[in-house]
Order: structure tokens, then C-alpha cells, then sequence
């Protein structure tokens, strides 16, 4: 799969920084976050009320809900957090 097809599940790739603009930090909806980080939108959700994934809200004051956009560089951070360093299991002398 190229990096311009959208994984499987998701209508249309993410949003992508072409360099054309100077906006490099798009906000993107939940669906857009999981067809970016290439999982569910249920898992998106899960690591948000984890509180490992950090969301933007636009709620108006005093209001309890409201929309919910994630910022790319919040998704990046998510990632790399979730990078492991590999193991070395042979024997040492």
C-alpha cells in the first residue's frame, strides 16, 4: 500500500502536509485520527480516556461536550511513546 492509499476502513487517506501551506499542525477528527495512526476509532477512543492520547476540545463554557479534534504533533507523541527498543536475548557471558 502507498503512502496516498487510505488503510483499509477509512473513506480517504489523512489529511496530508504537502509543504504547500504553512499550516503543519491540522487538526483531525476522531476518524481521521484513527486512519492516521492506522487503528480503530474505539481504540482512539480508549487511549484518549486513558489520558495517553491528548485531545483538544471545543466546548463552549459550561458546556459538558463539545467537538473533539486531535492536533498532529499530540498523534506523534502518542507514537512514539508506544515504541518499544528491541530485546537482546542472547546469552551473556
Amino acid at each position: 500500500m502507498s503512502i496516498a492509499q487510505a488503510p483499509s476502513g477509512c473513506s480517504t487517506p489523512p489529511p496530508q502536509y504537502d509543504g504547500s501551506d504553512r499550516r503543519d499542525d491540522g487538526l483531525y477528527t476522531f476518524r481521521e485520527a484513527a486512519c492516521y495512526l492506522r487503528v480503530s476509532e474505539r481504540k482512539v477512543q480508549a487511549e484518549v480516556a486513558a489520558g495517553r492520547i491528548r485531545k483538544v476540545s471545543f466546548a463552549r463554557p459550561g458546556a459538558k461536550k463539545g467537538p473533539v479534534r486531535f492536533r498532529r504533533c499530540d498523534l506523534d507523541a502518542y507514537v512514539a511513546a508506544c515504541v518499544v527498543e528491541p530485546v537482546d536475548r542472547r546469552a551473556r557471558v
